[in-house]
């Protein structure tokens, strides 16, 4: 699937595009773009990586001159990941965002609809002190109270200021 994106877009125009990001040591990762910063840091969410195992890149060294040598690709499944933006060589975009901004925010609509009939129909996590009616004894210090027995002997050499 090809994306159109502007010549001079910027990364801030990215955000949950699905991007290559090729690093120095020659890896490839790709990623849902989440978030990024002034250095390039960034952060990938359901992120792969693409990488040529060593002994295939020696094999291709040797064989130059074919055409057709095609390297073994190894690819790994990371998740959410945070690339260094020093090692960041360049980005590319893969296909644009799963949902438009107008789908998220009905998406987000509907879930924060949901939360809230949850929440009246009393749904959920029961409140702490709504099931225990006991009266709980106090803790703290008091006066009357005799203090309490060290639970373990300190060790030897060790003195109570």
């Amino acid at each position: 699937m090809s994306v159109k994106v502007g010549h001079k877009s910027k990364l801030a125009d990215l955000l949950r595009y699905r991007i290559r990001a090729v690093t120095n040591d020659g890896k490839a990762f790709v990623g849902e773009l989440l978030a990024f910063d002034a250095h390039m840091n960034l952060v990938l969410a359901e992120c792969v990586e693409h990488r040529i195992p060593n002994t295939q890149v020696h094999s291709l060294k040797a064989n130059a001159n074919e055409a057709d040598a095609q390297p073994k690709i190894e690819t790994r499944t990371l998740g959410l990941v945070v690339l260094r933006g020093d090692q960041v060589l360049t980005t590319v975009v893969e296909s644009g965002p799963t949902m438009s901004k107008r789908e998220r925010a009905v998406a987000h609509d509907r879930k924060q609809a949901q939360l809230n009939k949850h929440k009246r129909k009393g749904k959920g996590v029961v409140r702490p002190g709504a099931s225990n009616n006991a009266v709980a004894p106090a803790t703290g210090f008091q006066r009357t109270s005799q203090p309490q027995p060290r639970p373990f002997q300190p060790p030897p050499g060790f003195r109570r200021r």
